[in-house]
C-alpha cells in the first residue's frame, strides 16, 4: 500500500468515527471540567438559607436577621424564632423577652410580618393568659352552640398555645409561675368548652 493509499484509507476512517471520536471527546472534556471546579464553587452555586448556629442568644439574632434580610428567605422567620427560643432556653433570663421581642419587632420593620401577627405572637408565647381564640372571630362567642362542630379545632388551638407557652415562659423566660397560670387558665377553657358542647348537644 503507498502513502496515498494509506492516506486515503485514514481519511475515510476518520470520517466514519467523526460523532464517535466528537462525542468522546465531548464527555473527557465534561469530566475534566468537573473535576477543576472546586467544591465550595459548586456549593456557592446553590441559595440556601443558613440558620442561626451560635449559641450566644443576641449572636444568633444577628446571624438570623443577615439570613431573613433576603427575600427568598423570609418565609423561614418562624422557624429561626423557634430556635432562637431553644437558643434562649439555654440561659433563661427575663432579659430574653427584650431580645427576643425586639426581633419580632425587626421582623415587621422589614415588611416580614405584620403588626398584629407580632402582637399575637409574642403574646401566645410570652404571657399567662391563652389568647389564640381571640384572634378567631368564629370562636369569640363560648356559649354558642354552633362552636360545638369546631371543638376539636378550638382545643387543638389552645393545646398548641400552651406548649408555645410552655417554650417561651418556662423555659426561655424561667418564668415557671406565670406558665403555671397558663396552665390553669388551660384548663379552665378546656373544661368550659367541653360543658358549652354538651349542654348545646342536649338541646
Amino acid at each position: 500500500m503507498n502513502f496515498y493509499q494509506h492516506t486515503r484509507k485514514t481519511v475515510q476512517f476518520n470520517k466514519l468515527n467523526t460523532p464517535v471520536m466528537i462525542f468522546v471527546m465531548t464527555v473527557l472534556f465534561s469530566l475534566n471540567g468537573c473535576q477543576s471546579i472546586p467544591e465550595h464553587q459548586f456549593r456557592n452555586t446553590h441559595i440556601y438559607c443558613e440558620l442561626p448556629q451560635s449559641k450566644q442568644l443576641q449572636r444568633a439574632i444577628s446571624q438570623s436577621q443577615k439570613t431573613l434580610i433576603l427575600h427568598h428567605c423570609q418565609s423561614d422567620f418562624y422557624r429561626h424564632f423557634d430556635i432562637l427560643l431553644t437558643i434562649a432556653s439555654g440561659s433563661p433570663a427575663d432579659s430574653n423577652l427584650d431580645n427576643l421581642a425586639r426581633f419580632s419587632q425587626w421582623g415587621v420593620q422589614q415588611g416580614i410580618i405584620s403588626q398584629k401577627q407580632n402582637e399575637e405572637f409574642l403574646r401566645r408565647y410570652f404571657t399567662p393568659h391563652m389568647v389564640s381564640l381571640d384572634y378567631h372571630s368564629d370562636f369569640n362567642t363560648y356559649s354558642h352552640c354552633s362552636m360545638s362542630q369546631q371543638l376539636p379545632e378550638m382545643q387543638t388551638l389552645l393545646k398548641q398555645e400552651l406548649n408555645q407557652k410552655r417554650l417561651g415562659l418556662a423555659e426561655a423566660l424561667g418564668d415557671v409561675p406565670g406558665y403555671r397560670q397558663a396552665v390553669k387558665e388551660y384548663q379552665s377553657l378546656k373544661f368550659l368548652l367541653k360543658n358549652v358542647s354538651t349542654a348545646c348537644q342536649k338541646t
